[in-house]
């Protein structure tokens, strides 16, 4: 399932503004502000054009997707799994995101590699809820009824983030080769989860393509393949 998360990066940029910091830790806090502001008007702009999809809109109606879904309460009450065709949808719209991913962690991976750590942790529980969605593990109320809750707590996890990547500036940038361990580690997490959507694309629309992204560490910038 795929929702609009990256919007709440702009929660980070307000918790690494107020927080005290040194004056060059203050300079990398304005550098990272504005490359923030290009990373989530790049996301908002996918995010738009995801949403003018066929297939998106058609999901919509039962699917949460977003935050401030006004039809939540109903959605979650589904007691129903998802049909074939909604399975071959939601695959589809699996795959028209994953352009949207890899900018995502290409973007907001040259400010920190805290953000990528944190986007391929919710990328790998989107992916699980969707496999578990396409074995009819989940009812699609259930299964929004997770959503619902996981989108709530990704706020959270956030500013958490943005307060981890205060305290590293205040002190010192040796930190910055284990923030690339993790981020790695994140990603190939990731990877596990992208190769069990793989397996159930082939059984239920083995005509189509998965896309899968993968994204490799070149000195401190990221690099990401979307094929």
């Amino acid at each position: 399932m795929r929702h609009s998360s990256v919007s709440r990066f702009w929660t980070i940029a307000s918790v690494l503004a107020v927080m005290g910091c040194t004056p060059q830790a203050q300079r990398e806090v304005q550098h990272i502000e504005t490359e923030l502001k290009y990373a989530t008007t790049e996301n908002a702009s996918c995010q738009a054009w995801l949403k003018q999809t066929d297939v998106y809109q058609h999901l919509n109606k039962s699917f949460i997707l977003q935050e401030n879904d006004s039809e939540a309460a109903n959605k979650v009450l589904i007691e129903r799994y998802p049909y074939d065709s909604e399975k071959a949808e939601l695959l589809r719209l699996n795959n028209l995101a994953a352009g949207c991913r890899k900018n995502n962690l290409e973007n907001f991976g040259d400010i920190h590699p805290e953000f990528v750590a944190l986007l391929a942790k919710w990328y790998a529980e989107d992916d699980a809820l969707l496999v578990a969605l396409l074995r009819d593990r989940l009812t699609i109320g259930h299964a929004n009824e997770i959503v619902s809750t996981r989108l709530a707590a990704r706020r959270s996890e956030s500013k958490a983030v943005g307060a981890t990547i205060t305290q590293q500036l205040e002190t010192s940038y040796q930190s910055g080769m284990a923030d690339r361990r993790r981020a790695a580690t994140a990603l190939q997490q990731w990877n596990r989860q992208q190769q069990l959507v793989l397996q159930q694309q082939k059984r239920i629309s083995p005509g189509d393509i998965t896309r899968l992204t993968t994204c490799i560490y070149q000195g401190d910038r990221i690099s990401c393949t979307t094929y």
